[in-house]
C-alpha cells in the first residue's frame, strides 16, 4: 500500500480478538504491537465499562501517547515504560478531553522527559502549532516519523484526529464512532466530519480507528 505521496506505508496487523470482558482474569490493559514502534492498547471492561483504546507512536526523537484512559487499578505509565523505557522523550496527548481519555494523566506529570498536553483547545493548538483552530491542520514530527493533527471539535471542544504518515492509521477518537455519540456542538461536529473526509480523500488511509 502506498501513501498519497507515493511512499509505501508500513503495514501492520490487529489481534484476532480484543479483550471484551468475557474472560474474568483478562489483563487490565491489552497491548498489541501493530508494527514496529506502533502499539495499540485496549482497557478491560472490568476496569472501565467503555473499554477505551490508547495508541502509542514512536519516532527517532520522541514518542507520542494518545489518551491515558480512566478506571481504578490501571497503571498506564508502567505499561508505557515497559514499551519504550527511557529510549524516547514522551508526549502525552489526547483524542479529546473527556474523563475516560484523560483520567490517568497524573501518572505522567513527574515522568522524566515527558510533556502532558493541556486539555483546552487553546493548549492543544499551541502545542501542535495549529495557527487557525479548528480550520487548519498541523504536522507534528517525532523524528523520522510525522503525524498530521486535524482539529475535530463537536463531540468535545478540544478533539483532534491524528494521521500517522508511516502506517496510514487515522485515529479519530470518539468523533467517528460506531454507536450512540453525544455531540456538544452539531455545526462544529459536521464541519469536523467534512474536514476529516477531505483529508482522507487526499491521503492513503489504511484503517480508521
Amino acid at each position: 500500500m502506498t501513501s498519497s505521496k507515493g511512499l509505501k506505508l508500513l503495514e501492520g496487523s490487529f489481534p484476532d480478538h480484543w479483550i471484551d470482558g468475557t474472560v474474568p482474569d483478562e489483563p487490565p490493559l491489552q497491548v498489541h504491537s501493530y508494527c514496529k514502534d506502533t502499539w495499540i492498547m485496549r482497557q478491560s471492561v472490568h476496569t472501565e465499562y467503555e473499554a477505551p483504546f490508547l495508541c502509542l507512536f514512536a519516532g527517532e526523537a520522541r514518542a507520542l501517547l494518545l489518551d491515558t484512559s480512566w478506571g481504578s487499578g490501571l497503571t498506564v505509565r508502567d505499561t508505557i515504560d515497559q514499551l519504550i523505557g527511557e529510549r524516547f522523550p514522551l508526549v502525552v496527548a489526547h483524542t479529546h478531553a473527556h474523563r475516560d481519555h484523560i483520567a490517568h494523566d497524573g501518572q505522567f506529570v513527574d515522568r522524566p522527559d515527558t510533556v502532558v498536553v493541556g486539555h483546552p483547545p487553546e493548549a492543544v493548538a499551541q502545542f501542535f502549532g495549529i495557527e487557525n483552530w479548528p480550520v487548519t491542520a498541523a504536522t507534528y514530527r517525532l523524528g523520522g516519523r510525522q503525524l498530521d493533527i486535524i482539529p475535530s471539535p463537536g463531540h468535545e471542544r478540544a478533539s483532534i484526529t491524528t494521521y500517522d504518515q508511516l502506517t496510514g492509521l487515522l485515529v479519530t477518537g470518539d468523533h467517528v464512532y460506531p454507536g450512540r455519540l453525544y455531540v456538544d456542538d452539531f455545526p462544529e461536529f459536521r464541519a469536523s466530519i467534512d474536514r476529516i473526509a477531505a483529508f482522507a480523500s487526499n491521503h492513503q488511509v489504511a484503517h480508521v480507528m
